[in-house]
């Protein structure tokens, strides 16, 4: 019976996000253009950047390579996830979380960007992948880019309990500096173990890397030392 239910829920909320697929049509999801500029832009346009960006990766660091054969294969070009089943999207969503781990020491660069927008396009991460989206780029939360990926993600409304506060910083389309942070971890325990989940989860899969650690480095102490006074 109850996996009976979960499978209900599931078809659900495929098809939820179905008919949000259909009304983006106009105004798409984008990391790099305009939404209107993106919805004039096909699949085979933003294939290409994100194969160029991989490409570019590969030169940083050569497990990029794998994913030329996975995320960024022509098989995947046409692929839409929401006609995937429930076990499919988990092994893709198992891939996507640890290329966003790989990427992260690279966030700031243009192979990045290029190699997250077709993510987005294809792979819709900024809506199924919210929170790994997130606990890769935390660290960057002071850039430009962080706020860029912010105003397209879409939270779902269990995780606007933790992540609600970033709703605000985005509508006022301002970066998130370290003293909100701080403050938001004092206010909720939930965002800083969000946090700390993210790292063991980067170190479980061998792919933190020294900025991650040395921002939660920052973080947690700094959390301590308020709990103390």
């Amino acid at each position: 019976m109850a996996s009976s239910l979960a499978s209900q829920l599931y078809r659900m909320r495929t098809v939820d996000r179905m008919v949000s697929g259909e009304r983006a049509q106009k105004i798409r999801a984008s990391f790099l253009f305009d939404g209107h500029q993106a919805a004039d832009m096909d699949n085979q346009t933003i294939f290409d950047i994100g194969r160029d960006g991989l490409n570019e990766l590969r030169k940083m660091n050569n497990k990029f390579s794998t994913y030329a054969n996975t995320l960024f294969s022509e098989a995947v070009k046409d692929m839409d996830r929401v006609l995937q089943t429930k076990e499919e999207n988990e092994k893709l969503d198992r891939s996507i979380q640890a290329f966003l781990f790989l990427l992260a020491p690279y966030f700031l660069t243009k192979p990045a960007g290029k190699a997250l927008e077709w993510l987005v396009r294809r792979f819709r991460i900024q809506e199924f992948n919210a929170k790994d989206v997130l606990a890769a780029i935390m660290p960057y939360h002071e850039t430009k880019a962080f706020l860029t990926m912010l105003t397209i993600i879409t939270f779902s409304p269990e995780d606007m309990a933790v992540f609600g506060f970033l709703v605000t910083q985005r509508k006022a389309r301002r970066l998130l500096d370290r003293a909100t942070l701080q403050a938001q971890c004092q206010i909720d325990r939930s965002v800083l173990a969000f946090m700390c989940q993210a790292v063991f989860r980067a170190s479980a899969q061998a792919l933190d890397y020294p900025g991650l650690h040395s921002f939660y480095a920052t973080i947690v102490p700094q959390y301590l030392g308020q709990l103390s006074q």
